[in-house]
């Protein structure tokens, strides 16, 4: 999976795909939430459009998209519904 990152704040860590990375249509979206409070769900937005969603602070899904440039956004948040983002930009071809 993806390493959480050592943080005392509530954070995210997007481990792959890379910011600005070629990928096929398929790609695999790895990631993975800290928080002292503790991450109990983490969210998939492609395009700004929610497409998935896991009750854990890890997450590692493949997803399908058209050609062109994506916006690939994490969100991780906490018990006490706090949230954080990381986002990042992707060309599939």
């Amino acid at each position: 999976m993806c390493t959480p990152p050592g943080s005392a704040t509530l954070s995210v860590h997007l481990c792959s795909p890379g910011s600005g990375a070629t990928v096929g249509k398929t790609f695999t979206v790895k990631a993975g939430g800290n928080s002292p409070a503790g991450v109990v769900l983490m969210q998939l937005y492609i395009d700004g459009k929610k497409s998935f969603e896991l009750w854990n602070d890890q997450l590692k899904r493949s997803v399908t998209v058209s050609s062109g440039n994506h916006r690939v956004a994490i969100v991780a948040v906490d018990r006490y519904r706090k949230t954080t983002t990381k986002a990042i930009n992707v060309n599939a071809q």
